[in-house]
């Protein structure tokens, strides 16, 4: 363990993580290496430091404790995760969590002075155990990525490891692809969890607007949106028909629709089809999504495939990788059906196998880079 105990809070109530913080540095042994208040960041904290314990509250926004634990499990990462629960004793839910992972579960409706003894017993004489595993587990990815080389039709996956992708996206030949006018989202099952996790994690002012064509029925489209937007920086909306794309927005394609694009005086609007299910199996169909960008700004684009069941969007992301688009599939592991970015992959159209869980951070450092005129 070395000579502190490092521990991250993961906390959305900004109370709760100062009483919780008050309550840590009672030992002198404590190093607070992070406080969040949402799923990603705990997430992103864990796997980028040296975490022996993470207080995490079960409802936590953007990534809950139950699916944090989950991707930790999957992750193999030792990390000893206390769960915080507003919850009264549930065994169900506590034999769920345990079989996660979970190192204790603490009701955080008991009152403080059980919760202060909870805390500090928990982080007492504990040690971390299989850190030298963890350690070779960092120098095998270290080896893996230290000579990379990104080229054109050159397919690398992303670890989870922000240093990493910033290593990684350093070293793209810019000059293969143009200043992006849009990013194009095709996502079908396992899509709202993604996109919860994806478009939170973008800034206010992102520089490019997102079109996002999720299968999904006519019903369902509005209160995805609305959700998205409720916990984004950027707007999301369901998108309407003949409306211009703008920077800072989020495009949803409404249920039982094809959603595409069409140039108006160089201006970028949205064209909605009604079902035309006779000639595409999927609503809203990606493939007509990406194959609309084609046709009317060929290569300024980035598409993005992601989870989901099928291989709609193939033909279309096929076209733009071959017209230069940067094209990008969701990876296996953070995929809840990898079939779409599957189907992507093995037809040799994708530039960048990329986690759930990177994807924001390579999106706007790309952007950015790309728009400052730098390459």
């Amino acid at each position: 363990m070395g000579l502190f105990i490092n521990v991250l809070i993961a906390e959305d109530s900004k109370e709760t993580s100062d009483n919780i913080k008050k309550i840590l540095l009672k030992n002198p042994a404590v190093k607070i290496v992070n406080i969040v208040n949402n799923g990603i960041d705990a997430y992103k904290t864990i796997i980028n430091n040296k975490t022996d314990f993470a207080f995490v509250e079960f409802n936590l926004p953007m990534m809950g404790a139950y699916e944090l634990l989950k991707q930790l499990k999957n992750d193999n990462i030792n990390t000893k995760v206390v769960v915080l629960s507003t919850k009264d004793k549930n065994d169900d839910l506590n034999s769920r969590l345990t079989n996660l992972g979970a190192f204790k579960i603490i009701n955080k409706n008991i009152n403080i002075e059980y919760i202060e003894k909870e805390i500090l017993n928990t982080i007492a004489n504990k040690n971390t155990k299989q850190q030298e595993e963890i350690k070779a587990k960092e120098t095998i990815n270290n080896n893996f990525f230290e000579n990379i080389s990104i080229q054109r039709n050159t397919i690398n996956t992303f670890p989870y490891h922000v240093n990493r992708v910033n290593e990684v996206i350093n070293k793209i030949n810019y000059s293969d692809f143009k200043k992006p006018k849009l990013i194009a989202i095709g996502i079908s099952t396992g899509g709202p969890k993604a996109l919860r996790i994806l478009i939170p994690s973008i800034p206010k002012d992102f520089p490019i607007p997102i079109l996002i064509a999720q299968h999904i029925p006519k019903d369902f489209s509005y209160s995805l949106a609305k959700g998205l937007n409720d916990v984004s920086q950027i707007t999301v909306k369901e998108a309407e028909d003949n409306e211009e794309i703008k920077s800072g927005f989020a495009y949803i394609c409404p249920g039982e629709n094809n959603m595409g694009i069409y140039l108006d005086n160089n201006n970028i609007k949205i064209k909605l089809q009604p079902n035309l299910k006779s000639d595409l199996p999927y609503i809203p169909s990606i493939n007509y999504l990406f194959n609309t960008i084609n046709d009317n700004i060929k290569n300024q684009a980035i598409a993005v495939i992601m989870t989901g069941m099928g291989n709609d969007g193939t033909e279309g992301i096929i076209n733009l990788y071959n017209n230069k688009n940067l094209t990008i599939a969701q990876d296996k592991i953070t995929s809840t059906i990898f079939g779409m970015p599957k189907s992507a992959i093995e037809n040799n159209a994708v530039n960048f196998i990329i986690s759930l869980y990177d994807m924001a951070d390579f999106l706007i450092q790309y952007t950015t880079i790309k728009l400052k005129g730098k390459y």
